[in-house]
């Protein structure tokens, strides 16, 4: 079992928050690909989803973007791929050069200050061209994890924080028959602006996972 340890890079560019690992210190661990193909694997897009908050990050002539969105139920796993879903839907409607899609439960908090830590039950980062952000030009395309349990009664997750293989990532996105985007109810809020250079520290990309 290997220990998740981001490299310095993708670390110093994503980490202003570390959105998913918040405080808790927790280690992340790889799941291998004998658990994905599985029944789970086969034939799923995620679940339903609303979206919670959009955040639109401008960095001189690129653009980032993260997305908040709430779920009611599911395993770890169909929470990760409602991400990954919902990241290339954003990239199919609007072509960042980088998307970050959060997912947190329906009871759990909801102001983007405490969307983090506990209150994340999955999370997906999309670039879909590294080198069009040289800041995190050794990344992978896809970095997913999620959280193995369920939510508790306040909509927090506690449980092992599970990074799912790049490759084997590519893999779900594939079999995906239908990609669509959540929900946007009637009062949820506009796409918020953001300073790259850190005017709100909570909108900077964030690192999901390893040690806090």
């Amino acid at each position: 079992m290997n220990i998740f340890r981001p490299s310095r890079k993708l670390a110093l560019v994503f980490g202003g928050i570390l959105v998913f690992c918040g405080a808790t210190g927790s280690a992340a661990v790889y799941i291998g690909a004998e658990k994905l193909l599985g029944s789970t694997f086969r034939g799923t897009n995620g679940q339903k989803c609303t979206e919670v908050e959009t955040v639109l990050i401008k960095k001189k002539d690129r653009e980032w973007i993260r997305k908040y969105v709430a779920t009611s139920g599911g395993d770890g796993l169909s929470r990760m791929k409602t991400a990954l879903r919902v990241a290339e839907k954003t990239f199919q409607e609007q072509k960042p050069d980088l998307v970050q899609v959060v997912v947190i439960d329906d009871q759990g908090p909801k102001d983007r200050a405490n969307m983090r830590g506990h209150a994340i039950g999955a999370d997906v980062v999309y670039i879909p061209d590294p080198s069009r952000v040289p800041e995190v030009g050794d990344a992978a395309v896809f970095t997913a994890r999620y959280i193995d349990r369920p939510a508790n009664e306040s909509g927090l997750f506690y449980g092992e924080k599970i990074v799912v293989p790049s490759e084997d990532v590519e893999r779900i996105a594939a079999l995906m028959d239908d990609k669509f985007d959540c929900a946007k109810p009637d009062g949820a809020p506009e796409t918020a602006a953001a300073d790259g250079h850190g005017g709100d520290a909570h909108a900077a990309p964030a690192e999901a996972g390893g040690h806090g």
